[in-house]
């Protein structure tokens, strides 16, 4: 079963359903529809691990698209730093990008 995608309907989380799309992840996407706009985003695996925030997610997301779609990079330097298809190259730089898993006990 894919991973369960939670996010705001009033805000849906458009860079990681492209990434998604572009790396051909498959996610069950659950749109909230009463929650406010600022709800974070969490993806939920059948175990009940979590990942929550946008950059978590897209980071799950890039390591596990498809080959062809070289969202992760391709060396080990590249590989740090998520490829967004709405950023130039020279905007991407680097950045330190906080990651948040919640692990059931």
């Amino acid at each position: 079963n894919p991973p369960v995608l939670s996010y705001s309907n009033a805000n849906p989380p458009v860079a990681l359903l492209t990434a998604s799309r572009i790396g051909a992840v498959p996610l069950k996407l659950l749109p909230w529809t009463e929650q406010p706009s600022a709800a974070t985003p969490t993806l939920v695996f059948d175990e009940g691990t979590q990942l929550i925030g946008v950059q978590s997610i897209l980071r799950y997301v890039a390591r596990h698209s498809s080959e062809g779609s070289n969202i992760y990079g391709t060396d080990a330097l590249a590989s740090t730093m998520v490829r967004s298809p709405f950023l130039s190259p020279n905007q991407q730089g680097s950045r330190l990008i906080a990651c948040q898993v919640s692990v059931p006990r």
